[in-house]
């Protein structure tokens, strides 16, 4: 029996390997988990993955059985012009995905992401397609610069980063890449999410979709295991996992750290993603005057079992983003069962049921995180309830099986062929 192709368009390489991508790559990703999946469970996929890579035509690389296109795209020098000119895909781009497509000739197109060129070939190419949600940037817009305006964040990066095309260059781009996505969702006819807010933002872009609902799959490290049992810290551990992007909530937590400092309470925040010497960093220390040293540690960016180390430590995790759909950090610490805080924005409602499986705070509410933070740290009976539920909910939400199983009824449905 031959093999049914399936074509991924994604922003990131998943399970491709240093020998090929030159450095280490993201094996670690929940998109590497659900390449995994497939591999291994579903002889009967062909799984071709295509995404933008530096180099000069597309290329096709076979590895462990998948089929890799990469497409080229331009050096340092090519995107700082393109930054500079706002210009998110060009002409040529576009040809080569529908290139690609051609050259695969899929039974159906999955779209990982709203906001790349990928969406707009895929939407139009005239097979069965299936964009999903990973992030809305539309909702991301108004929360950019975290707490900050957008005049303050440019004029506290400095006019070299200005020059060099940096934060505001970069707004602009996500304003463009905004309107690109309700191009691609007015134009979907499938789409897959994994919240509430994934069904509800797409349905107003596009009444006529059809919506599937289908959570991530969780790296392996943070599914091994019982569920945390309490360490004993010589103090108490708080967890949080961000990249340098200012909507993450480095300003907030800044000032969160400040106001615990000021009550007394002793304690070790640590950052994963971050080391300490990003502009953002600098640029978030001196709009919140700083931080109490000593109580913050930033971790660098970690492998998925360094973390799932680490953030198994942790006696809480608080999430600081302005703005998340949901966060997989979230979810990765439920999983671990660590007790969790977060905002109450986009899809966090959809994994955290307040005062069950976690707590929420107002999107930027400097004080009501503060007391929610003591709250979960004094209170040891509340914060083992909360990691229990946690736990017990994410486990079952993010079960391999089950996330399998639905994907391919999504594929089946979608494209009218059976992938059992």
């Amino acid at each position: 029996m031959s093999k049914k192709r399936i074509l991924w368009l994604t922003n990131t390489p998943a399970l491709l390997t240093e020998e090929l991508m030159g450095r280490p790559v993201a094996s670690e990703s929940w998109l590497a988990a659900l390449q995994e999946l497939v591999v291994e469970r579903v002889p009967g996929i062909e799984l071709n993955i295509a995404l933008f890579h530096e180099g000069r035509g597309i290329r096709r690389v076979e590895k462990d059985g998948v089929i890799y296109w990469l497409l080229p795209r331009g050096g340092k020098s090519s995107r700082l012009i393109r930054r500079y000119l706002l210009i998110t895909h060009s002409h040529s781009d576009l040809k080569r995905i529908s290139s690609v497509i051609d050259e695969v000739d899929p039974a159906l197109v999955h779209v990982f992401g709203t906001e790349s060129a990928f969406g707009l070939v895929a939407t139009r190419c005239g097979r069965p397609a299936i964009v999903q949600i990973q992030g809305v940037v539309n909702s991301l817009l108004p929360v950019y610069f975290g707490g900050e305006s957008v005049w303050c964040a440019v004029n506290k990066a400095g006019f070299f980063d200005l020059l060099m095309g940096g934060v505001y260059f970069r707004y602009l781009l996500e304003k463009k890449k905004a309107e690109r996505e309700l191009e691609i969702l007015r134009n979907a006819n499938n789409v897959l999410g994994n919240t509430n807010f994934d069904r509800e933002f797409s349905g107003e872009v596009n009444p006529a979709r059809r919506f599937f609902y289908l959570p991530d799959p969780m790296r392996k490290p943070f599914l091994r295991g019982e569920s945390n049992a309490k360490k004993e810290n010589s103090r108490p551990v708080i967890q949080t996992i961000m990249h340098e992007e200012y909507y993450k909530g480095l300003d907030l937590l800044f000032r969160v750290v400040a106001r615990l400092d000021e009550r007394g309470l002793d304690f070790e925040w640590r950052i994963a993603g971050l080391n300490g010497s990003e502009k953002m960093v600098k640029i978030f220390s001196k709009l919140t005057l700083g931080y109490p040293k000593g109580k913050v540690r930033f971790m660098g960016r970690l492998g998925g079992d360094e973390l799932a180390r680490s953030l198994g430590e942790a006696d809480l995790y608080v999430h600081t983003s302005y703005i998340e759909n949901p966060s997989n950090a979230v979810c990765e610490a439920q999983c671990l069962g660590v007790p969790v805080i977060a905002a109450r924005v986009g899809g966090t409602p959809s994994i955290i049921e307040e005062g069950v499986t976690g707590l929420m705070y107002e999107r930027g509410d400097v004080n009501g995180l503060t007391d929610l933070i003591v709250k979960v740290l004094q209170d040891k009976e509340l914060a083992v309830g909360l990691a229990g539920s946690g736990r017990e909910v994410a486990i079952k939400r993010h079960a391999s099986d089950a996330i399998l199983r639905e994907l391919l009824r999504v594929y089946t449905e979608v494209s009218g062929l059976s992938f059992e």
